[in-house]
C-alpha cells in the first residue's frame, strides 16, 4: 500500500516468503477483491493452510476484511478496491 501511495510507511514487516512474492498477491488482489481461501490456493497455487494463512497475514493487517462470520465458504474482501470500484 506503500507503493500506491496509500500510506507512508509500511504497517507491518510480513514475512520473506510474501515479500518475495508481494507482486503476484497484489495481482491477485486487484483481479479479484473478493476472495475465498480455496480462490487464493489456486490462484496462487499454495495448499490451503498456506493460503489461509496469508489470508489471516492479510486481515490481521486490515488489507482483508471478512465479508461474514461463516466459517464455511467465508469470502474476504480488499475494502479499499471496492470503495475505488465503487
Amino acid at each position: 500500500m506503500v507503493h500506491w501511495n496509500l500510506l507512508p510507511l509500511p504497517l507491518l514487516y510480513l514475512s520473506a516468503y510474501f515479500e518475495h512474492n508481494r507482486a503476484q498477491y497484489y495481482d491477485l488482489l486487484l483481479a479479484r477483491p473478493v476472495l475465498s481461501i480455496p480462490d487464493a490456493q489456486q490462484m496462487l497455487d499454495v495448499s490451503y493452510p498456506t493460503a489461509h494463512n496469508l489470508i489471516g497475514k492479510l486481515t490481521a493487517v486490515n488489507i482483508l476484511s471478512p465479508l461474514s462470520e461463516s466459517t464455511y465458504g467465508k469470502l474476504y474482501a480488499v475494502d479499499e478496491i471496492l470503495e475505488i470500484l465503487q
